[in-house]
């Protein structure tokens, strides 16, 4: 199941997500096809922490967010790299490069709704 994930000060940035929670979808994270995922589109990972992008393709955006969803950390990995998430992280959300600005530190994410269908958010 898909979820719709927006920033409160920044109610333009949204995503829908999927939620990796068993240690094979968050060992797999992007694996399955090797690129960064579409525009508004992204990967949850909970419980989060540190990642890597070995075998990836390009370069994804990596947000690390605490229990009450605030943004703690935002890096660009390239492929082939590994990042070690700040104590604090509970979620990992993984993104396309350059869908947000690195001034997000410090901005909180909500869940808008859980959503069945494969609609990309508006």
């Amino acid at each position: 199941m898909n979820r719709q994930l927006r920033c409160i000060e920044h109610p333009e940035i949204r995503f829908t997500v999927e939620l990796a929670e068993s240690f094979a979808q968050r060992l797999i994270g992007l694996l399955t096809n090797r690129t960064a995922p579409a525009p508004g589109r992204g990967l949850l990972i909970c419980p989060g922490g540190s990642v890597h992008s070995f075998g990836m393709r390009e370069a994804i955006d990596v947000l690390h967010l605490t229990e009450h969803w605030q943004v703690i950390d935002h890096r660009t990995l390239c492929p082939w790299q590994i990042h070690i998430a700040p104590q604090a992280t509970r979620l990992t959300l993984e993104i396309a490069c350059g869908q947000t600005p690195h001034s997000l530190i410090g901005c909180y994410f909500m869940e808008e709704e859980s959503c069945q269908n494969d609609t990309q958010p508006s």
